[in-house]
């Protein structure tokens, strides 16, 4: 090619019309691959040469050199041999409609993982595949959908929705509403207003609905637009004000400090945005490259007390020097006063330390500004250390400022310590660069450190918060086993239960260990909630005895009744964690529950998918192993240092489970959960002091439940303690659970995979009213952090709010006052 080529289509097949549904039409199309990505594409499928789903047609014999030769045109360029005979497709069609388009901080969050998983995109790659043996060829599936290459992965250049203009033709309008959600002066006129996949490219729809929202919105106020392009220069001159640092005063060091002291010089460059201001750092900084928004800062720290600085964590050092940010100020901004802290600790994220910056900054035209960043060092490797102690986040707006290679060695040159005496010059040296290093081996060698246990409930922290007066009462099962139900009443509206998971209690929704938890977010809300401690609870003498998976249903089988017969409603609704939503889910299924008629179930649903490690352990039959070996009955994740040797023994093997990245702790407990069950939650999501106290309400794993458990891994679905796959049939499904369903996941969960999870929703939506339900893969959260994250209320909570305030009329008291008039 003479010139550059970008992205175009050049063919299509128009199949939107191959079904009596129009959902099942679809478009495909042969792309041009833009000369910008040539080179990765030509990697990526080069990359693709033996993948299993690669289909290669028998070929004579004398075309296989011709096809070596084309191989090595690609290498040389990317529009020769092998390249040049590449068809690339494209395909437009109609998805599941569960993505989520959300405001937060006034920036969009999109949420659609799992949609490379769904069964409309398998079958249409097997529909490009066929379409590619019809001629002869030889198909490679899309490196980003490969699961081998990044999980079931799709792009789309054509997002939609997010402000749906309505669900159906007969009561959505685009322009004129009813004046119930009508902002004076605010038109949503692009994309956003599509209510679902079209099928084919947008453009068009999109482009006439926007031509008429604007000419109707013009005609309204009488405006006559100018369609003229309009073209300023943007002025990127120097600015006329320059403080060169020869100009700044500089800090007097003539007197020594009397305690011996460092200082150095540091600067750290990156990009800056003023427009996200989410927590989403990485967003920002790639927000401010599109802009080419650039921050620097060029300053002198001084610690006058390096003892001080190391061992009291409220002692700051000194900064003086400037930061120049075009979005700030065309000039360099003079830092009128700063503060530096080393290495405090995080209590907001388990084994962290952050440094610290806070600057007092001043333009030349007299505007103030409030710097605030910080480094964060935690758990991981040295390369993940080098980093963390590089890597500065930029909170007065938000942005990520790095050091270079060439301004570290700067630093490391003019870094010295300052003191009256040579002793006192030396100790402060090797003070300081002892305890950076100490801390800095200590987060990337975690595993070889001392284990660490819990507190067994001395001086520990609490956040208690006023809650109605709380009410306990004793259930018994059909089989005689009795269980405690806990009440607080927050209002009138519920009511729901709450069900716990495996070797917690109650207190996992209840826990002030956290400030924010899952009941007094409820009970905020002005919820009646009740609490069960089933029989696996560490806290239920019945724990210890062997208990199927059958027996632990009954006990939510009481629970659901007795919540109905004190509140006198119909029905009610639930809540369930882990394998509490696996019990409740079999009672439902099996009949054996009724009276629920709005559900939330978090991390797993009736096809119990789990993660790789965990398959792993259910292969290799771990739960058996302790059971027929080791002779436990049990297996308690609390432990202290006075153990037993075999389970001191234990302790210390875990050291080298194989955790997800950047989850090594030091906390034992946490170490034998993480081999029960897998690594349980995110250490960025939950505090120190959560993360070790986890012993006030979790205990023993019942390991018969955990071996029926892993039967139903093994069978794919849930089945009986005999095996028997009796619960997930689709009479079952169309008769006892056609009511509202919400599933939510996290993406990072370690001990369920996306998989199942998604495969449970769509047997759902397969079998009854797809309207009945909904699925959310939360990123950035794990399994339990769901429920203890330092910012669930905010990312979690409402969602689950969400479902139980728009069924309300489906369950509670809000069904019973309905049936009454």
């Amino acid at each position: 090619f003479k010139e550059p080529v970008g992205p175009c289509i050049t063919g299509i097949i128009d199949m939107r019309k191959s079904g009596s549904n129009v959902m099942d039409g679809y478009v495909i199309e042969e792309g041009v691959i833009p000369y910008a990505v040539a080179d990765l594409v030509n990697f990526l499928l080069r990359s693709l040469d033996d993948h299993p789903d690669v289909k290669l047609i028998n070929e004579p014999p004398r075309n296989k050199p011709a096809k070596i030769m084309r191989k090595i045109a690609s290498n040389v360029s990317n529009y020769k041999g092998a390249m040049a005979n590449t068809q690339t497709y494209l395909i437009m069609s109609h998805d599941d409609n569960t993505g989520y388009l959300e405001l937060r901080d006034d920036r969009l969050n999109i949420e659609y993982d799992g949609a490379g998983l769904t069964k409309t995109v398998k079958d249409l790659n097997d529909i490009l595949k066929n379409a590619t043996n019809k001629i002869d060829g030889t198909y490679i599936p899309s490196p980003l959908w490969s699961k081998k290459a990044l999980g079931n992965a799709l792009i789309t250049v054509h997002p939609i929705g997010g402000c749906n203009m309505a669900k159906d033709g007969y009561t959505g309008v685009v322009y004129k509403g009813d004046g119930t959600e009508v902002h004076e002066g605010l038109y949503v006129c692009d994309g956003s207003i599509i209510p679902r996949a079209l099928g084919v490219n947008p453009f068009f729809t999109i482009s006439a609905l926007a031509e008429r929202i604007c000419l109707l919105a013009a005609h309204d106020r009488h405006w006559k637009i100018n369609y003229a392009l309009v073209k300023e220069p943007i002025d990127f001159e120097k600015p006329s004000v320059i403080w060169p640092r020869e100009s700044l005063d500089p800090i007097d060091l003539t007197w020594p400090p009397l305690n011996g002291g460092i200082t150095f010089t540091e600067v750290m460059r990156g990009y800056f945005s003023t427009e996200i201001l989410t927590k989403n750092y990485k967003a920002a900084e790639m927000q401010a490259k599109s802009s080419n928004s650039t921050m620097q800062f060029l300053v002198d720290i001084i610690a006058f007390n390096v003892n001080a600085l190391v061992d009291l964590e409220d002692n700051s050092a000194k900064i003086a020097g400037t930061v120049t940010c075009r979005a700030l100020s065309p000039d360099p901004l003079i830092i009128v006063q700063g503060k530096f802290r080393l290495f405090t600790n995080e209590k907001n994220q388990v084994d962290a330390n952050s440094m610290l910056y806070n600057l007092n900054l001043q333009a030349t035209d007299g505007t103030k500004y409030r710097f605030k960043g910080f480094k964060l060092l935690d758990n991981g490797s040295l390369t993940n250390a080098w980093m963390d102690v590089t890597t500065l986040f930029v909170i007065i707006g938000r942005g990520i400022l790095k050091i270079r290679v060439n301004d570290l060695i700067t630093q490391m040159e003019t870094f010295k310590a300052v003191g009256t005496s040579s002793n006192q010059r030396t100790g402060a040296f090797f003070k300081f660069t002892s305890f950076f290093a100490s801390t800095v081996i200590q987060r990337s060698f975690t595993r070889f450190l001392p284990l660490q246990y819990s507190s067994n409930g001395l001086n520990i922290q609490s956040f208690d918060k006023p809650r109605p007066t709380k009410e306990v009462f004793t259930v018994t099962a059909e089989d005689g086993v009795t269980t405690k139900l806990f009440r607080y009443k927050g209002g009138n509206k519920g009511p729901v239960l709450l069900v716990h998971g495996a070797s917690v209690t109650h207190e996992m929704f209840s826990t002030n260990l956290i400030k924010n938890n899952f009941l007094d977010y409820m009970l905020d809300q002005k919820y009646d909630v009740f609490l069960i401690d089933y029989r696996i609870a560490p806290t239920n003498s019945e724990s210890s005895q062997q208990q199927t998976l059958e027996q632990c249903t009954l006990d939510i089988k009481a629970a659901v009744n007795e919540v109905r017969s004190r509140t006198g409603c119909e029905n009610i609704a639930v809540v369930s964690h882990c394998l509490g939503s696996v019990v409740t889910f079999m009672g439902l299924l099996s009949g054996e529950i009724e009276g629920v008629s709005s559900y939330v179930a978090s991390q797993v649903g009736m096809i119990p998918g789990v993660s790789f490690w965990n398959q792993v352990k259910v292969k290799l039959h771990i739960v058996q192993f302790l059971q027929n070996v080791l002779h436990q009955s049990t297996f308690d994740v609390r432990t202290s240092p006075h153990t037993s040797l075999l389970q001191g023994t234990i302790n210390q093997l875990l050291r080298f489970y194989p955790y997800p990245h950047g989850e090594v702790c030091q906390n034992a407990l946490c170490h034998r959960n993480s081999l029960a069950y897998g690594t349980l939650y995110k250490h960025e999501n939950i505090t120190q002091l959560l993360h070790d106290n986890l012993d006030q309400f979790m205990g023993e794993v019942n390991l018969t439940t955990m071996n029926q458990f892993s039967r139903c891994v093994s069978a794919g679905e849930l089945v009986n303690n005999a095996g028997e796959k009796i619960y997930v049939t689709d009479d079952n499904i169309r008769n006892r659970l056609n009511f509202p369903i919400f599933l939510f996941h996290g993406n990072d969960n370690a001990v369920y995979n996306v998989e199942g999870f998604r495969a449970s929703y769509e047997k759902l939506i397969t079998i009854n009213d797809a309207s009945n339900y909904s699925i959310r893969h939360i990123p950035g959260y794990g399994h339990l952090d769901s429920w203890w994250g330092t910012n669930s209320q905010v990312d979690i909570f409402p969602k689950v709010l969400r479902h139980l305030e728009d069924t309300k009329s489906n369950y509670g008291y809000g069904y019973k006052s309905k049936s009454i008039f």
